[in-house]
């Protein structure tokens, strides 16, 4: 049925309707990007950081535009890491799923294996789409499909983009519908089985009406990871999406009209079995192959996403008034297989002796979270211009969402326990208010300040509870009802100083928070450490000093440093239960936590050079970050912040050169590297570096691009989680070729 729609928007794309219409405001879909252009077109990137349009070169504010047109050269995204390991100071925590997994950015904090927000501010068309206790702290893989272009703002963010914005925020605006007739096919096929077919149909209806299409399904019914008990790779994947829009333009009004739908099937947990010698195992046990998986329960990670999404803008003499309206819904499912263990491994573990006397592996246990998070998001906000020194803006925003979420856990009964499993029950409900406002006074053509403020009061409630099998008993000390109503203020306060029309410098101080919430799961009654019910705000104080410009023709330049003040840091942690512990010796349970202050700091660069070269265009972007940071008071003083590495390097090359018959040639090659840090608060393992090229080459002539590409060119695998009894790999080398058509 996905083939048949995809082939239906072939027809009519390659027919066409004849309508044309006049030239709206704003460009759409994201085409080829023309030869080697004047390197100050760079920095006149039209960007929506001060939710006001803005050249990127005028904004003071450390920011990275990835465009429409380097996805298309890139071979598109197949997820947010592709995204954001090419950026300076951006890190993706690769520990778990893609669903779970989540985007830091300037050491924004991570907390996995709890229900705590995300550390940056993620929108899709400057509506907030983060929360929930799954899938909440990043994109869904459809978001980063047909886009414009995507903004990555670093340092806070907290007074004019709120909730969660310590680190920064990315805001990720989907390719509009448009007044002239374009569009693209394209079909992929690769290595591990993989395809993918990707349809884009824009066309104007009337002069004032356009719609747009769009539709992506790709599938990989292979892997690396294979699973002889269940005799399939159990890192195949397979995801389909389909968005339609309707805009209306007509003089100062402009209007649209989205709905989405995407099923997403990821690659779960992949763990490997890996023990180091311990009480139970005093010899150690490393036996699992690396590619091998014998669970005899399937890994899955399955997620269904649904948006209707309205925004509006009409322009009044003395300004603009913007309407952002987004109802999102999720649905999710993760079960894993918690013993990664069968009876054929449980054996070989036996008849090698490597279990102590008396000690007993015999357990077979298994989880499934279903989690549904319904979410609406209303913003309304009026910026404009008095004169030619002020500018303002405020405005209001309104959030909503209901999460629910239902654990099932099995396990084989024994004499010292009988329990069969259990059932966990829990259900949030958010209602968050927010008004916020800036102010510019530009007191000469070269020096200006801007001021910005934002109230946000929360009012949270929440129950959970858990029931054991048989019998369906409420287990006692689970019971949860709660409430939670915190409020912030966030200030941002900014003078920036123009050196010349290229030039610009800055220097910035403003505060955020991350907002707090609850434990849904409060341990074990013999648990050595208690976990608490709920967690307070995360708030955060930044000082930041910046450039950005030409420092000549053919480069464009940002760098900045910055330094901030953490207190009630939100931090993973668990209650010291674990199997050695006599005293409670059942498995750990995670929690979230404040953990005392922190202090982070760091300095970053981006680079982005045109050149003609041999008869042929380049266009490079070359990033870094260094990055450090101490926990000041606490438990914890002294200690490394986790999830925060000290180096990143990213690079983007993309070179084009004139071919026989009207033809080019083009090859793109992307690196991502990172070194140091460490992957839990309590310092230990650290994460692994690692260095990553992904290349892609091909011809374009005309409508038609053929392109081979090749993701981890090197096939470097390195770890992306580590614990006594489990690891995670990355993924090796895929490889393919692309078919595109574009008009």
């Amino acid at each position: 049925m996905r083939k048949l729609l995809f082939a239906c928007a072939s027809v009519s794309a390659l027919c066409g309707f004849g309508v044309t219409g006049h030239a709206w405001a704003q460009a759409a879909a994201p085409a080829a990007r023309p030869a080697v252009q004047d390197t100050t077109e760079v920095g006149e990137v039209i960007v929506t950081a001060r939710k006001r349009n803005e050249r990127l070169r005028d904004v003071p504010v450390s920011a990275s535009v990835v465009e429409g047109s380097e996805i298309l050269e890139r071979g598109g995204l197949q997820g947010v890491k592709d995204l954001v390991t090419s950026l300076p100071s951006v890190a993706f925590g690769d520990t778990s799923t893609p669903l779970t997994s989540e985007v830091s950015i300037r050491g924004s904090g991570t907390s996995r294996g709890t229900s705590a927000e995300s550390g940056v501010g993620l929108y899709r068309d400057g509506a907030y789409v983060g929360g929930g206790a799954q899938g909440g702290r990043t994109f869904s893989r459809f978001d980063l499909f047909d886009v414009s272009q995507i903004e990555v703002l670093r340092g806070t963010q907290g007074a004019l983009y709120g909730r969660d914005a310590v680190g920064g925020a990315i805001n990720v605006i989907t390719a509009r519908p448009s007044p002239t007739p374009s569009g693209y096919l394209s079909a992929k096929a690769g290595n591990v089985g993989f395809t993918e077919y990707e349809g884009v149909l824009n066309q104007p209806l009337t002069d004032h009406l356009a719609v747009r299409l769009s539709g992506d399904d790709m599938k990989q019914s292979k892997g690396f990871y294979f699973n002889p008990d269940l005799d399939k790779y159990i890192d195949a994947q397979s995801t389909y999406a389909y968005r339609a829009q309707l805009r209306y333009e007509n003089g100062p009004f402009d209007a649209n009209l989205m709905f989405e739908h995407a099923k997403n099937k990821y690659p779960a947990l992949n763990l490997q079995l890996w023990v180091q010698p311990n009480a139970l195992e005093p010899q150690g046990i490393f036996i699992e192959p690396k590619f091998s998986r014998p669970h005899n329960f399937e890994d899955a990670d399955v997620d269904q996403v649904n948006d209707v999404e309205f925004a509006s803008n009409y322009r009044f003499d003395f300004g603009t008034l913007t309407w952002i309206s987004l109802w999102r819904e999720r649905k999710d499912l993760q079960q894993f297989d918690n013993d990664i263990i069968d009876p054929g491994l449980l054996a070989q573990i036996k008849a090698a002796g490597l279990l102590a006397p008396g000690a007993s592996l015999e357990t077979n246990g298994t989880q499934q979270n279903h989690g549904k998070t319904r979410s609406f998001n209303q913003e309304l906000y009026l910026s404009g211009d008095i004169g030619t020194q002020w500018k303002w803006l405020i405005g209001g925003e309104y959030l909503h969402l209901q999460d629910g979420d239902t654990i099932t856990t099995t396990r084989t009964p024994t004499k010292a326990n009988p329990s069969t499993g259990a059932v966990s029950v829990s259900s949030q409900t958010l209602n968050s208010w927010a008004a916020y406002g800036s102010l510019e006074y530009d007191f000469t053509d070269q020096f200006g300040v801007t001021g910005e403020l934002r109230y946000t009061k929360d009012e949270k409630t929440f129950a959970a509870n858990q029931f054991s099998n048989p019998g369906f008993v409420a287990v006692k000390g689970k019971l949860v009802d709660a409430t939670f109503n915190p409020d912030n203020l966030a200030y941002e306060v900014t003078g920036s100083y123009k050196f010349s029309p290229e030039w610009m410098g800055y220097a910035k101080v403003g505060t955020g928070f991350r907002a707090g919430g609850f434990n849904s799961n409060l341990g074990n009654p013999l648990q050595p450490i208690p976990i608490p019910v709920s967690y307070g705000n995360e708030n955060t104080l930044t000082y930041e000093v910046g450039a950005k410009g030409n420092p000549i023709r053919q480069i464009y330049l940002t760098a900045a440093g910055y330094w901030t003040d953490v207190s009630n840091l939100i931090i993973q942690t668990d209650n010291g239960c674990k199997a050695t512990n006599p005293v409670c010796p059942v498995a750990q349970t995670n929690f979230a936590t404040n953990g005392g202050k922190a202090r982070i700091w760091g300095v970053e660069a981006e680079a982005t050079i045109n050149l003609s070269i041999a008869g042929g265009d380049l266009l490079t972007t070359i990033g870094g970050s260094r990055q450090g940071g101490k926990i000041t008071s606490g438990e914890f003083d002294g200690d490394n912040p986790p999830q925060l590495p000290k180096w990143l390097a990213s690079a983007n090359l993309h070179y084009s050169h004139p071919l026989a018959y009207q033809a080019t040639g083009f090859v793109n090659l992307l690196y991502a590297a990172r070194w140091g840090g460490v992957q839990e608060i309590e310092q230990t393992p650290e994460l692994h570096d690692y260095q990553i090229v992904n290349a892609r080459a091909g011809i374009q002539r005309g409508h038609w691009e053929v392109a081979a590409f090749a993701n981890n060119l090197t096939n470097v695998t390195y770890l992306t989680f580590e614990a006594t009894s489990a690891r995670r790999w990355s993924e090796p080398r895929t490889y393919g070729a692309q078919v595109l058509y574009r008009w």
